[in-house]
């Protein structure tokens, strides 16, 4: 009986004292910034083999995005406003809309072939990403390459995809801030080169 008076009083202690040594501990806490560690990745000017690594594994979710977005661009039966808004959304992971994407052409005539219903290529899914050539400092850029399977059909063929890290200017609040992001360029079918 005695241990469940000594039990009461401490839990009545702890929460009747919000400015007192327990609630203290607490706002003196650091915060934790999970976005942290990509700011600095962002906003750094030189970049470290981790850094690298993290925008490697960026490259490699934007070409998952790629294959989703043209699944979603392709596929008649969805409204047209999202397949529009697809569309935007995939030229945003490429460094320009007049990259070759394999034997589709540029990716705007890609994209405009598959709005229209005119792509013969059906359902396009991409699968097995990696990177088979990091990014290193290549010719004055920052360069590397994933290795992907390109499923049509029933048909899966090896491709490769140029991967491009660039420093850009984006505007937050007022102020204009240089930030590294990585972009997919050329796509081609593996030993085509």
């Amino acid at each position: 009986m005695m241990i469940i008076r000594y039990i009461i009083f401490a839990v009545s202690l702890l929460t009747m004292a919000p400015s007192g040594i327990f609630a203290q501990a607490a706002i003196e806490r650091p915060v934790n910034r999970p976005n942290h560690q990509l700011e600095s990745q962002f906003l750094a000017t030189n970049l470290s083999a981790a850094q690298f690594q993290a925008f490697e594994e960026r490259a490699v979710q934007k070409l998952v995005d790629f294959g989703d977005y043209l699944e979603i661009i392709g596929n008649n039966t969805y409204e047209k406003s999202l397949r529009e808004h697809a569309s935007e959304l995939i030229y945003g992971l490429f460094v320009s809309a007049q990259v070759p994407v394999g034997s589709m052409g540029t990716l705007s005539q890609m994209v405009t072939s598959r709005l229209r219903g005119k792509s013969q290529a059906g359902q396009v899914y991409v699968e097995e990403v990696s990177v088979s050539q990091p990014l290193r400092l290549r010719e004055n850029q920052f360069s590397g390459e994933l290795s992907f399977m390109l499923k049509s059909g029933e048909t899966r063929t090896p491709h490769t995809a140029e991967i491009t890290l660039r420093q850009t200017t984006k505007k937050f609040g007022s102020e204009m801030i240089g930030v590294w992001e990585v972009f997919l360029g050329e796509i081609q079918m593996k030993n085509s080169k």
